[in-house]
């Protein structure tokens, strides 16, 4: 730690020779004082001067830096100057360069790993993906307005259309799914419309006495198959599969067919995603 009387006297007595200078770690300056001694002497002595005259905080915030913030308890921002320095001068001592995993590897490799970085951060971004849905949604709208139109026009089958075209652009809009439910019901496809009526369920719909009120599931409601989906809770039951079903049917000879057979159960609701993995890897060991 630097004494501001000492870079004085050093200064008042040896000015000349850029003594203080060196004392204070500015040995550029230092040898500018030893070049051009006259001019030297002069300075040295107005310095000496100075450093008499100057406060104490003063002197260790600009000949202190890595001192000041632990005697006074406030940030030097020379200290980060000095601290970059010294940094550089260790690792040029150990001849060391500190080298990140991606500057590790091929010139090409960081080229596509960061492509695919910029890729994924442009789909994914939670911005990008909240205004992709809602334009999803504004594409999905007109669909469902011209479904609606249909339905009450009593033309069920353009309505499905419509439904249908709209659940591509919003596929977790319940409402849509309970409107086409609707449709189907009035069209007597019990499958499809219990089917659209379990997933509007799933998402969220939850006035099941507009269920056991709507005039559109007259013909549902009447349905054993409805009834199974009423006790268990507006939902369809999910049939357990068993491995041994694969042999109850003809079709199901080779190893691509039962494949298909397993993917057409998982759509149909018969068999859930963790069943399906299940005996997908039956088939394959």
């Amino acid at each position: 730690m630097k004494e501001k009387n000492v870079a004085g006297f050093l200064a008042f007595f040896g000015g000349f020779l850029g003594l203080h200078r060196f004392y204070l770690g500015q040995i550029p300056l230092g040898i500018v004082y030893l070049i051009f001694q006259p001019l030297g002497f002069f300075l040295g002595f107005i310095d000496a001067l100075v450093f008499w005259s100057m406060d104490q905080e003063k002197f260790d915030y600009k000949y202190n830096p890595r001192d000041y913030g632990e005697i006074y308890g406030r940030y030097n921002p020379q200290q980060r100057v000095y601290d970059e320095d010294s940094r550089r001068k260790k690792l040029k001592k150990h001849k060391y360069k500190s080298r990140s995993f991606e500057q590790e590897q091929p010139r090409d490799y960081r080229t596509k790993a960061k492509q695919s970085r910029n890729a994924y951060s442009k789909r994914h971004h939670p911005y990008k993906r909240e205004q992709q849905n809602q334009l999803n949604k504004q594409k999905a709208l007109p669909h469902i307005e011209q479904g609606k139109a249909m339905f009450r026009d009593f033309d069920y089958e353009g309505a499905i259309l419509a439904f249908e075209q709209a659940l591509k652009y919003d596929a977790y809009n319940y409402p849509v799914y309970f409107n086409l439910a609707c449709a189907y019901s009035l069209t007597e496809n019990e499958e499809q419309a219990l089917k659209n009526l379990d997933k509007s369920v799933e998402l969220g719909f939850r006035d099941f006495e507009k269920i056991e009120e709507h005039d559109a599931f007259s013909f549902l409601r009447v349905k054993e198959a409805y009834q199974a989906f009423k006790a268990n809770n507006y939902r369809l039951p999910q049939t357990k599969f068993q491995a041994d079903d694969l042999l109850e049917d003809p079709k199901k000879d080779d190893l691509l067919a039962q494949l298909n057979y397993l993917k057409d159960l998982r759509e149909r609701g018969l068999l859930s995603q963790v069943e399906f993995e299940k005996e997908k890897s039956k088939l394959s060991s």
